[in-house]
């Protein structure tokens, strides 16, 4: 499973006045002239297009507004020795407060954190949007410390004067890093939680108050097209819907139903159909050969209009939670009931033991009929607070079927494989020759 591309994505508008570029046809050029717009025009008046690309090409055709540094990153420049964020690596690998360490391990985190910290200052003065910085994989299922990685990037942000604002930290979406995600976004740090392939990921992530969600959209369609028995793919199969897309649609429509903050993405897409039908989403992140079709293809002002938004807030406020709504009721009215019994045998049994027959009689009665009356109040709040309900470590890894688990392990491996050969790579090349 090959992990995702280093991805530049924007947080203001995007391509407002992008037209056709110089490579293209001249009739194309000319239709342009007459005052037609293009398919990039019309679609980016519905989502933030977002070109899936690395930094060392097509800044003339698609200049970043935004950026993302990792492991894969580093790894791109250090293969690369003449590209303008190489000195930002040696100057990592040359940093006094790192090369002391005598443990090498230690030694090695430190370049690496110095490295990313090097590469992302220099990508926030080249890009007006966020930069968001990869959490090293290995701490996937060590809530703690992704919480410590992420103040210490932080640190050395603030040491370049990179503000907080400027700054996104993409974390794994398991439960311990939703769980970081949480509390960072309460701290006032803002998160990006990757490697969402389950409804379940996504509404957690979005109850943690994640500031970005990502989707793979490609990469769950490939798992559907070659395997079987996950129960939310083979629902929105029977329903006749794309697993991807569908999974995009909903989260989007759970996202804005119940008002939460994050904003969602939609990465791998693939081809024109696929961002035609998420339009509305707040991101979507699409190759470089999709985004030239959409920049070379003009439209007249009426075709414009033909162009549909799939998602918005007000389709979402419609949306009808129906499966989800009932699995909710049904755990939480179990819970009720299971507790709520109990106190029934408590309040029937114990006066009849403690107290004369006839008063205890009486007793009973209240106490049973008070703990109907807490029966019946848990049920109304189960059922009014549905959209409350919170997601857990036990219910979300129940929720979460093969698809997602196994795409899940399957990135965590890719980046983690990467964070290894950057650290190889490094302990290769300390220290560097003007050290």
């Amino acid at each position: 499973m090959s992990t995702a591309s280093d991805v530049h994505f924007n947080f203001r508008s995007s391509f407002p006045h992008i037209r056709a570029s110089s490579s293209s046809s001249s009739s194309s050029s000319s239709s342009l002239d007459a005052g037609l717009s293009t398919e990039l025009d019309a679609v980016s008046s519905f989502s933030e297009i977002v070109p899936d690309t690395v930094v060392f090409d097509d800044f003339e055709r698609f200049p970043p507004t935004a950026a993302t540094v990792s492991s894969s990153l580093l790894l791109g420049i250090c293969s690369l020795p003449d590209t303008i964020f190489r000195n930002a690596v040696d100057m990592a690998l040359a940093d006094s407060s790192c090369c002391k360490l005598e443990n090498s391990e230690l030694r090695l985190s430190c370049f690496f954190n110095k490295a990313l910290v090097n590469v992302g200052g220099d990508l926030a003065k080249m890009v007006p949007g966020r930069v968001s910085t990869e959490v090293d994989a290995r701490l996937a299922y060590d809530t703690h410390g992704i919480i410590r990685k992420v103040h210490d990037l932080l640190k050395l942000y603030s040491e370049i004067d990179v503000p907080p604002e400027r700054l996104l930290f993409k974390i794994p979406s398991t439960w311990q890093g939703i769980e970081a995600s949480r509390l960072l976004e309460s701290e006032g740090i803002q998160t990006h939680l990757t490697f969402v392939y389950s409804f379940a990921q996504a509404a957690a992530a979005a109850q943690a108050g994640a500031s970005v969600i990502q989707i793979f959209v490609g990469r769950l369609r490939d798992w559907a097209r070659n395997h079987s028995g996950d129960p939310e793919i083979d629902d929105a199969l029977k329903r006749g819907e794309d697993p991807a897309l569908s999974l995009v649609s909903k989260a989007y429509n759970y996202i804005h139903k119940y008002g939460h903050k994050s904003k969602l993405m939609a990465a791998a897409v693939r081809n024109k159909q696929d961002l035609f039908s998420l339009l509305g989403v707040d991101y979507i992140i699409a190759p470089l050969k999709v985004l030239q079709s959409l920049k070379e293809s003009a439209i007249s002002p009426d075709e414009k209009y033909s162009f549909v938004r799939r998602l918005s807030p007000q389709s979402a406020a419609m949306y009808n939670f129906t499966e989800e709504e009932s699995m909710i009721i049904v755990h939480r009215l179990t819970a009720c009931v299971g507790v709520y019994s109990n106190l029934v045998l408590v309040y029937t049994i114990l006066p009849t033991m403690v107290l004369s027959i006839p008063f205890a009689a009486i007793c009973t009665s209240i106490f049973a009929t008070t703990a109907l009356n807490l029966i019946a109040e848990a049920i109304i709040n189960a059922i009014s607070s549905i959209s409350l309900t919170k997601w857990d470590q036990l219910s979300l890894a129940s929720a979460m079927g093969p698809a997602s688990v196994e795409l899940l392990a399957a990135g965590l491996d890719g980046y983690v494989n990467q964070a290894r050969r950057v650290e190889d790579l490094f302990e290769k090349m300390w220290p560097p020759p003007n050290v």
